[in-house]
């Protein structure tokens, strides 16, 4: 199949922005990166530390980088993920036998540790909202189980959840070989479990999982919801979920070539649909914003490159460009709107990430529909910069600075 992608290659005179703010380094570190801002204006991400310990750091909209406490005094932690309260999930290194733990900052104190459901177990957590968690676990035998943590509180025990895997949906003969949660909103969950399908061949399959009590008091999660493939016996994985329940993933075809798709909903309840697929064979879908619109990458011309879709208009990929003009690489980090705080999505889909300029430098960009990729640029003179995230008309990434150093930086 031929590639079908609206394009906004651009060969002209780039936009470029207003301007960075850097907001600066924790003490005795020289090195940051950015992992996430909120719609407030919070951003989080870690630094590094001459001797090459990580540090987290958070920073609040309009005050100054503070660093997260670590689980274990001189230990690293790296944050993982940020949600619209400020609250912080991480993994830090454990004192006790060099291993890591899964936590959550509620506030620069001490962390508190998401627990495996039993002993002995290790966990990893990849997303979090509203005092929720989820992730996974690594039980004693080596099998990694999909988990949730419901109700994080400095007085709670915080254990682990093990989510039910989608055995009762299998046919004779396949196997759970493992799976993992990605993503978290409300209190719906969806992730990527690895099934033997009995005749030697081991696939991806998608799966949602829904409360099935409909309380946030009372949850139960009865059953897992396996995501309906793009093509019959093929792999597929959930990559991202929304507050209307769609979800963002990949899925192969028959050529073994990866897709761009959506699901429109996880709900157990209605007959799910295949996903809409994205015409453009590998295409990876990075992150979807609250309208269901998604942004990615996708490989053509030998190079990497981003793109734009909204699957409510088809599955045509707009190719967002590059900021060299003679078509260099662009990777994408995130898709958000411009709305703040308490408003409806906006309509204006903002696209982050880097693209290679005509000097052959990375640059940080954004990209809209109406005005094209711009030039985020760098702090005081540095070369390379990255936008990592995008909330609320927030932009956040890291940018060398004219010593040579990763600072933190916030655009708005």
């Amino acid at each position: 199949m031929a590639q079908l992608f609206v394009s906004f290659l651009t060969f002209g005179t780039l936009a470029r922005a207003a301007g960075l703010s850097d907001l600066g380094t924790l003490s005795g570190s020289n090195q940051c990166w950015t992992v996430a801002v909120n719609a407030a204006g919070t951003v989080a991400g870690h630094c590094t530390d001459t001797q090459g310990t990580q540090l987290a750091f958070v920073i609040p909209h309009g005050g100054s980088i503070e660093q997260l406490t670590p689980q274990a005094s001189g230990k690293s932690c790296i944050v993982m993920a940020l949600d619209e309260a400020g609250r912080v999930a991480g993994i830090c290194d454990d004192a006790s036998d060099g291993g890591t733990v899964s936590v959550l900052w509620i506030n620069p104190g001490a962390p508190i540790v998401l627990a495996p459901g039993f002993l002995n177990d290790t966990a990893d957590v990849s997303a979090a909202n509203n005092l929720w968690a989820v992730g996974s676990q690594i039980d004693k035998s080596g099998k990694r189980h999909a988990v949730v943590w419901m109700g994080v509180s400095s007085s709670g025990s915080n254990v682990a959840t093990q989510l039910p895997e989608p055995i009762g949906l299998l046919g004779l003969g396949t196997t759970v070989l493992e799976c993992k949660a990605t993503d978290i909103s409300g209190t719906s969950i969806v992730g990527t479990c690895k099934i033997d399908d009995g005749a030697g061949k081991a696939i991806n399959a998608a799966v949602g999982w829904t409360n099935a009590s409909g309380t946030n008091s009372e949850v139960i999660y009865a059953s897992a919801t396996m995501l309906p493939p793009a093509t019959p016996n093929e792999s597929c994985e959930a990559v991202r979920l929304n507050l209307k329940g769609q979800v963002a993933g990949v899925c192969a075809d028959s050529g073994g070539h990866f897709h761009a798709v959506r699901w429109s909903t996880i709900s157990s309840n209605i007959n799910i649909n295949p996903p809409v697929v994205a015409a453009n064979p590998d295409s990876q879908a990075i992150w979807m914003n609250q309208n269901g619109q998604i942004a990615g990458n996708f490989s053509a011309g030998g190079k990497n490159n981003g793109f734009f879709w909204d699957p409510a208009t088809g599955n045509t990929l707009t190719d967002i460009g590059t900021l060299n003009t003679r078509g260099g690489a662009t990777s994408v980090a995130r898709i958000g709107d411009a709305s703040l705080p308490g408003v409806t999505p906006s309509t204006t889909a903002i696209v982050v990430g880097k693209s290679e300029t005509d000097s052959g430098a990375q640059h940080a960009f954004s990209w809209t529909a109406g005005g094209g990729m711009v030039d985020l640029g760098t702090l005081g003179g540095g070369l390379v910069s990255g936008a990592a995230s995008v909330d609320g008309g927030y932009i956040a990434g890291y940018s060398e600075t004219d010593s040579g150093f990763a600072h933190p930086f916030v655009n708005k």
